[in-house]
């Protein structure tokens, strides 16, 4: 898939009903990347192997779908709109976000799945007005539902700014994105496209912006 070699082979097959694939072309002495899933399992990436006249096996891991209830923390009332990112394993101790696969949640209601075979997995939820919440690692036997009170933000330590126009007028309704080592934002026909990401904001009438507090928590 990557590197000099890429796509040089095309190659997939569907396993019959023992799970056994054979792959009778596989050039001999050369290491191979391979992935497998199936409906139901995660996507299990990063299988190096050899055709070495060797059986190999390939294990794969249930997907995981995870459904929850977000509430404010002093009301107790539903949170009508927010995003649920899936965390998928660890880069030096902190959680990879995959907001790739973000779901809208809406009336304190969201349904999250887990498609990759990277452990540990969790769950963040990220509210207008409200601090982020991040789970514990979610258990692969995990049944639910999930409940989570948000805490509303005092916007204290938030991430403010404003944006002027050349003349020195503030510039109201432009677009800010938020940019981290796992965010990045898509520029097409002078505008970021807006996926509901919390990490892109517009400016209100006086130019002003603002993150929460731990936008990359």
């Amino acid at each position: 898939e990557w590197g000099d070699h890429r796509h040089a082979l095309d190659w997939k097959a569907e396993s019959g009903l023992d799970g056994r694939i054979e792959w009778t072309s596989a050039p001999p002495g050369d290491r191979l990347e391979l992935y497998a899933t199936g409906t139901g399992f995660c996507f299990t990436r990063g299988i190096y192997l050899e055709a070495d006249g060797q059986e190999h096996t390939i294990t794969l891991r249930h997907q995981l779908v995870v459904s929850g209830h977000v509430v404010d923390s002093d009301s107790g009332e539903p949170v009508s709109e927010f995003n649920a990112v899936p965390g998928h394993g660890e880069d030096q101790g902190n959680p990879i976000w995959d907001r790739s696969e973000t779901r809208r949640g809406s009336a304190g209601q969201f349904t999250l799945p887990f498609t990759e075979n990277r452990l540990p997995w969790r769950v963040r939820i990220e509210a207008e007005g409200y601090e982020t919440w991040i789970s514990k690692p979610v258990s692969q036997n995990f049944s639910g539902p999930m409940e989570i009170a948000l805490q509303r933000s005092d916007g204290a330590n938030a991430l403010r700014g404003v944006v002027l126009r050349p003349d020195g007028q503030p510039a109201a309704g432009a677009q800010v994105a938020l940019l981290t080592l796992e965010h990045n934002v898509t520029l097409g026909r002078g505008r970021f496209q807006e996926t509901g990401d919390t990490l892109i904001v517009r400016t209100d009438a006086t130019g002003g912006f603002s993150f929460s507090s731990d936008p990359r928590a």
